[in-house]
């Protein structure tokens, strides 16, 4: 059986059957009733369940919302986001160039449609944790949204070519087609590092002590506490990185902190938090979309070494393989990491060739142009 709950619907959706779709109902019901907006601010779009057996996933609908965040439009993702991150670089010439070739396609992109989106699996995280679907349920999503939604691509986000090889295979066989996003890293167990990048874990883990830190294991749900991870958040992602960036809400942070959807750990000096991390697992994974710290008192005081080391110690506590997003790369290498291509699956075939012209030019510049500078730059 499939079928697909939306806020008029799903509560006569039957109760779920394994944890895994009952911590789908219960993170996204909330979302699902309400307006996405009042969970996460520049994620315009609607949410529903598709329920496909025993497996629930969330979906997320847009048309276009070009100024909302990556996580809900790849024009955001691939031209407004990626503009922004053309500093990385450090070529002036080039980023000009760029600058003038992204905007151009951005102009096209628009032209077919490029947000016309139906999201499947997408928790509206930069990270969407996967789980297992074979080739044939693939093939009743595709019949199924296809016919519920004729003039939409459909989108799994956050496909890596590490951690999901035969589930990118079974997409293929399912006539989607690979289109990069970006260069992720994962982490590798204590037992299989070398010694030098045990080292540097072992530095990581003694600025605790040197900083005069406290580690604070559960971070209680007050509102004082919401708004302080909020900041934190806000300081180092929408302050530092991009108003691209997911923009949660103090409703998204109560949520999550009352309902324990994600376990949140924060290190403290003189009674002030400095620095948390907001982490949940899925499939034997574990990724962070929350982490934050006072950015503004810089990088003497190894602030993101002690929460990156944090994050490394829950995976090894917990048995997880730790997904450390994208960014910082020689830091995560230096510590064992393997780097990974992360992948959007997109389905399109039912669409127009003028539809269908955009993500192909998109796989153009990224699959092959993209794919070189990330790998060269480190990026």
């Amino acid at each position: 059986m499939i079928a697909l709950y939306d806020r008029e619907t799903i509560d006569e959706m039957p109760e779920p059957k394994t944890k895994d779709s009952c911590d789908v109902k219960r993170f996204f019901y909330p979302l699902v009733k309400g307006e996405s907006t009042q969970y996460i601010e520049n994620a315009k779009t609607t949410i529903a369940l598709l329920s496909v057996n025993d497996i629930l996933l969330p979906v997320t609908i847009n048309e276009k919302e070009y100024e909302n965040a990556y996580v809900s439009s790849l024009f955001s993702h691939y031209i407004s986001y990626a503009i922004e991150e053309l500093y990385l670089l450090k070529q002036p010439i080039l980023e000009k160039g760029l600058t003038y070739l992204m905007k151009s396609v951005g102009s096209f992109l628009k032209q077919t449609g490029i947000d016309k989106v139906v999201y499947v699996n997408n928790w509206l995280f930069s990270t969407n944790l996967q789980i297992d679907l074979t080739s044939t349920q693939i093939k009743r999503i595709v019949e199924f949204l296809t016919k519920k939604f004729p003039e939409h691509m459909i989108v799994f986000r956050s496909l890596s070519d590490y951690l999901h090889e035969d589930l990118i295979s079974s997409f293929k066989e399912n006539g989607f087609k690979e289109l990069v996003s970006r260069q992720v890293y994962i982490a590798k167990p204590w037992n299989q590092l070398k010694k030098r990048q045990r080292e540097h874990i072992k530095k990581d883990e003694r600025q605790l002590i040197q900083h005069g830190y406290e580690q604070i294991e559960d971070i209680e749900p007050t509102e004082e506490n919401m708004e302080q991870i909020k900041e934190l958040y806000n300081q180092l992602y929408i302050g530092k990185y991009s108003n691209f960036n997911p923009l949660f809400t103090t409703a998204f942070y109560r949520h999550c902190m009352e309902n324990e959807l994600f376990k949140f750990i924060g290190i403290s000096k003189d009674g002030k938090m400095l620095g948390c991390i907001g982490y949940w697992n899925r499939n034997g994974v574990m990724t962070t979309p929350i982490l934050g710290y006072r950015v503004d008192l810089g990088n003497k005081l190894g602030l993101y070494r002690v929460l990156s080391n944090l994050i490394y110690q829950e995976g090894e506590r917990h048995g997880l393989i730790g997904h450390w997003s994208s960014g910082a790369s020689d830091f995560k290498m230096n510590r064992g990491a393997v780097s990974s291509l992360e992948y959007s699956m997109i389905y399109n075939d039912h669409l127009s060739f003028k539809r269908r012209m955009g993500v192909g030019l998109l796989r153009v510049l990224c699959n092959q142009i993209g794919i070189k500078l990330l790998r060269n730059k480190n990026l």
